[in-house]
């Protein structure tokens, strides 16, 4: 998604392909749902196959990245990544109840309209997605645990994926709670001297866009300060304004 003017307005984005108005919602309102279900939800929304080696993708061949995506939703055994996701959907479709078939996430609206989320317009959904929550930018890979030896040996390649870390949340235990953008909400509070309520209300792409802002000024600041006391060989940084 292109459209920097829509994401950092935190404006409804429309998505034509399913006849949908996708909700930017509010760090205030993932609240509600908690920061691991929203990362969780996102990066099992947005699997895709590239994540595994030539041969954890043999007998996939013909499996699209949405179609084992609704084989992980649509098991009976373990239903934690199920409900992560429900959580998700309910957030950027607040009007609409979500229920699931072997082939599509079915939305109803309260009167009783119909939409689809399928192989059809999937992409789109995902490119939409990764681009309000900065998923390239911030997002590590989490625990899936999903059922049936295939969905095992993905959920094995996502926990792989996982070492990568998120290089904010901690020590690496699987225990570590996820609390990125509220800690983005307090270094920003102080470092800005905004209040907390007000940034509650950014959605998580304003959050992002905010603080890398201000990491970019407060080196350059730093820098800035270092050079008028004589400090010398020190690297440049970027004028935090480009």
């Amino acid at each position: 998604m292109d459209n920097e003017a829509l994401l950092i307005s935190g404006a409804d984005i429309p998505f034509v392909e399913a006849q949908l108005i996708i909700k930017q919602p509010t760090y205030k309102e993932v609240s509600l749902i908690g920061e691991k279900s929203l990362f969780n939800g996102t990066r099992l929304l947005t699997f895709t196959k590239k994540m595994l080696n030539e041969q954890d993708k043999t007998g996939l061949e013909d499996k699209t990245d949405f179609d084992i995506i609704m084989s992980i939703m649509c098991s009976t055994e373990k239903i934690e990544q199920k409900n992560e996701v429900t959580l998700l959907l309910s957030l950027l479709f607040p009007t609409y109840k979500i229920q699931y078939t072997n082939s599509d996430i079915v939305l109803v609206n309260e009167n009783g309209i119909i939409s689809r989320i399928n192989n059809l317009n999937y992409e789109v959904f995902k490119d939409i997605l990764s681009s309000m929550f900065c998923l390239n930018e911030t997002f590590g890979e989490k625990e899936y645990n999903p059922v049936g030896r295939r969905a095992e040996k993905i959920a094995a390649k996502l926990e792989a994926a996982k070492q990568k870390k998120l290089k904010h949340s901690g020590n690496g235990d699987q225990t570590t709670k996820v609390a990125i953008y509220s800690q983005y909400i307090s270094i920003l509070a102080v470092g800005e001297q905004k209040d907390m309520n007000e940034l509650t209300g950014y959605t998580i792409y304003q959050l992002n866009d905010e603080f890398k802002r201000y990491q970019k000024k407060y080196a350059f600041d730093m820098n800035m300060k270092a050079r008028l006391a004589g400090a010398t060989d020190l690297d440049d940084v970027d004028n935090w304004m480009e």
